[in-house]
């Protein structure tokens, strides 16, 4: 199956934002839909889960701009959603941490299995942004 995605994302440039975008509107439906109604079950405050929903749109919002505007590779635009996404995380487990009393143990397997979706999401970000500049750094001469 991953080379299966491998090869889909690698056909057309912009499939890498259409991948990533589509990930963001799940996260953002499920966040801003079952959990959020089930926050107390879960463990994490309403307030936290809209702002984490909130950046899920916003980065699914990223996705989509780049989805209809990219046509050829741009590695720079798959370096800010691979940092986003990095940034994403880290901001969810601070959350996490700071609610660590209050979070039960679906709202753990929740973000856990989260976190192991997103880390699948950029390695396979880092595959192909590796087959896009032959594994090297893009110079500033390429830009």
């Amino acid at each position: 199956m991953r080379e299966a995605l491998s090869l889909w994302l690698r056909k057309a440039p912009r499939n890498v934002f259409l991948f990533d975008g589509a990930g963001a509107a799940m996260s953002a439906m499920l966040i801003l839909g079952p959990l959020w109604f089930f926050s107390e079950e879960i463990g994490v405050s309403r307030d936290l889960l809209w702002l984490l929903g909130l950046v899920a749109c916003l980065f699914c919002l990223y996705d989509l701009i780049c989805f209809v505007s990219v046509k050829t590779e741009k590695p720079n635009l798959l370096k800010v959603i691979m940092l986003a996404n990095l940034s994403y995380v880290l901001l969810t487990m601070w959350i996490l941490f700071i609610q660590r009393s209050e979070v039960t143990a679906i709202g753990w397997l929740y973000f856990i299995s989260e976190f192991l979706v997103i880390a699948f999401v950029i390695k396979t970000e880092m595959d192909i942004l590796k087959g896009w500049t032959g594994g090297k750094s893009e110079s500033r001469e390429a830009k």
